[in-house]
């Protein structure tokens, strides 16, 4: 078997070429191409705008990665609240319908100016609060 000698920008393209087919997975890029990983980490570590544009390249395929995968995972998402599955739907409200009053924890105003209704000063309110706070932290 035969050794192919790359130079420094072959070998650095090869990588970023594997690393978009492997979907961003640093490890398996290593390994397909016969590159130890010190290498990677020597790249990441380097001076200079040779290096400063391989790290945003390699950031650039990551992210591209990642944002295919969140859009995945959003459709299969929504076909789930299409069909009614309640932990999908119970996820969507709390986590996505916060601005129209859904999430994890009740958040509760207080109303004033209600006609016949007695009010506590503010110091009382938020001496209150702070003794809800203190005791729901103990339980």
């Amino acid at each position: 078997m035969s050794t192919i000698t790359l130079s420094h920008d072959e070998r650095v393209e090869l990588f970023l070429a594997v690393l978009e087919a492997n979907q961003g997975n640093i490890s398996k890029t290593c390994d397909d191409i016969g590159m130890a990983r010190n290498t990677y980490y020597k790249w990441q570590m380097a001076e200079g705008e040779q290096y400063d544009i391989i790290r945003q390249r390699i950031r650039e395929i990551r992210r591209g990665w990642v944002d295919g995968v969140l859009d995945m995972a959003e459709q299969r998402l929504a076909e789930a609240v299409e069909e009614g599955e309640g932990q999908s739907v119970r996820f969507v409200l709390t986590k996505l319908g916060r601005s129209r009053g859904y999430g994890d924890h009740l958040a509760v105003e207080p109303v004033r100016g209600i006609p016949g209704l007695s009010y506590p000063e503010e110091a009382d309110l938020d001496a209150f609060e702070q003794l809800a706070a203190k005791s729901s932290s103990n339980t």
